[in-house]
């Protein structure tokens, strides 16, 4: 009897433990894509590259000279990397991240943009098919 009360005691213990790690991740932000992306940070639109999240403050023509000066130019509304279209391209700094999708997703590559902690591009690199994949899903895109 004494038994059967202490597996009683430990499956509602485990039971509250577990719930309390559940709401607790959600409501800390261990998942704040889906949230954010689900409302305010998708605006899809027929433009030639959609900038999402993109702080007010930085202008477009900064940005695009920034990307020129680490190689990614831009072409009649698309990005190229090292001569390669770009699919998807994440730029991230230390508090936020922005995501840029081609037109109609034919790139050849995506890739990050690693920014340090005064906004400054530390480094470019490729994203692998499989991040590229599901930032696409997450905006609620098809992918070709």
């Amino acid at each position: 009897m004494n038994f059967r009360r202490k597996r009683i005691t430990i499956r509602s213990l485990t039971g509250i433990v577990t719930g309390c790690m559940i709401f607790g991740v959600a409501f800390a932000g261990d998942y704040p894509a889906a949230a954010a992306v689900a409302s305010d940070c998708v605006g899809i639109s027929k433009q030639p590259i959609q900038i999402l999240g993109l702080d007010k403050a930085r202008d477009e023509k900064s940005l695009f000279d920034e990307y020129a000066a680490c190689g990614i130019e831009r072409k009649g509304g698309s990005y190229y990397y090292e001569g390669k279209r770009v699919k998807v391209i994440k730029d991230r700094s230390v508090d936020s991240s922005f995501y840029k999708f081609d037109p109609k997703l034919k790139g050849k590559v995506s890739i990050k943009v690693v920014r340090n902690k005064k906004g400054k591009i530390r480094r470019v690199s490729y994203m692998t098919k499989k991040e590229a994949s599901k930032l696409i899903r997450r905006a609620g895109l098809k992918e070709n």
